[in-house]
């Protein structure tokens, strides 16, 4: 799977709303593209606010729709690996939005 970006979903629901929670593992020959996704200045650094960008990004494209109506998603999270972890394929990107 090293070349694959794995992605997991985990979804919540609650009598007042549901939260989704995703796990995101870029494979080892994919990280350096998703890494590029993410450094929009181009700098090589993936700051804080590139990452919270990412993270809203990947939410946006979420389509989590209840009984046939869509629900919008509010990132309430995001973790990310290093930079490391990515490259050799181990590093987790974590965000819940609800």
């Amino acid at each position: 799977m090293l070349d694959q970006y794995l992605q997991v979903a985990q979804i919540a629901l609650a009598q007042d709303g549901a939260r989704v929670e995703l796990r995101l593992i870029p494979g080892a020959q994919v990280a350096d593209r998703i890494v590029a996704r993410m450094d929009s200045d181009g700098d090589g650094d993936i700051s804080p606010a590139e990452q919270q960008a990412y993270a809203r990004r990947v939410l946006q494209d979420v389509a989590f729709e209840l009984d046939g109506h869509r629900a919008p998603l509010a990132l309430a999270g995001s973790q990310f690996p290093s930079r490391q972890e990515m490259n050799e394929g181990i590093g987790v990107i974590a965000g819940s939005g609800s």
